[in-house]
């Protein structure tokens, strides 16, 4: 991770390997004819980040075809957190995503 931070300022990946779930389904058991080990294997993508300390924020990034919402993560390097916010409030503002809601059930 940190040779990567040394050439790429920023880091986007997704938040999560799948789209919101039933309330009452307790965790995903298979995404993608892969089965999850445990509750926390389908959040690989955001634990793996965890893990490294970089800072990182959740934000969206889309709405899938049945309308529920995407989100990406934005990684910076380390100890950068003012970068992060930055980049942050720049996908923001260029997107307009934020403004845009899921119909209302």
């Amino acid at each position: 991770m940190r040779q990567f931070m040394e050439k790429y300022e920023f880091f986007v990946l997704p938040v999560n390997q799948v789209l919101p779930f039933d309330v009452n389904t307790h965790y995903p058991t298979e995404i993608a004819g892969v089965k999850m080990e445990n509750y926390i294997a389908w959040m690989k993508s955001a634990y793996y980040i965890s893990t490294v300390g970089n800072p990182a924020m959740s934000v969206p990034c889309a709405f899938s075809a049945s309308g529920l919402p995407i989100g990406i993560q934005i990684v910076g390097r380390h100890n950068d957190d003012w970068g992060v916010l930055q980049m942050g409030y720049a996908f923001e503002q260029g997107t307009n995503i934020g403004r845009r809601r899921p119909a209302i059930v």
